[in-house]
């Protein structure tokens, strides 16, 4: 047996089998691809018609009538509120994710219950925070007696 001629055949029978796949699924698929595009179009058609009817070629008219500075500040207003919404949602999306990872705590009351549970937990005092400046605590080495 020839080596060469194992592998002509090998490539021959992975083109073949390209061939069978680009025959089978991607002709096919693209086939069907456009005939689902095309009757989607068929069904959006009267709603082209509607946005072009109602608001495009009034809104195209409503335009045409004005003065070119006129039509430069629609545009430019356009344009900033477009970016102005971009960088709005932008912001809105960056706390709503921080927030959603945050942790709310819950304010405990002296002499509340704390449901036991199994896990080791923390005992001490409820902390008392005070409105006002911070004192800085004096160094270790620096205490003076009385």
């Amino acid at each position: 047996m020839d080596i060469r001629l194992s592998a002509e055949d090998a490539r021959w029978s992975i083109r073949e089998a390209a061939w069978g796949f680009e025959e089978r699924v991607l002709w096919r698929g693209t086939d069907a691809a456009e005939r689902a595009a095309e009757r989607a179009a068929d069904k959006l058609a009267p709603l082209q018609c509607l946005i072009q009817t109602k608001l495009a070629w009034p809104l195209a008219d409503f335009l045409r009538d004005r003065g070119e500075v006129a039509r430069t500040a629609l545009a430019t207003s356009a344009v900033a509120v477009a970016l102005a919404s971009g960088a709005g949602g932008a912001i809105a999306a960056s706390h709503q994710q921080g927030a959603e990872h945050a942790a709310t705590p819950t304010p405990l009351k002296a002499g509340s219950v704390v449901p036991e549970s199994s896990a080791p937990a923390l005992q001490g005092v409820l902390p008392q925070f005070q409105v006002g400046h911070a004192q800085v605590p004096a160094a270790a080495g620096s205490e003076t007696s009385s």
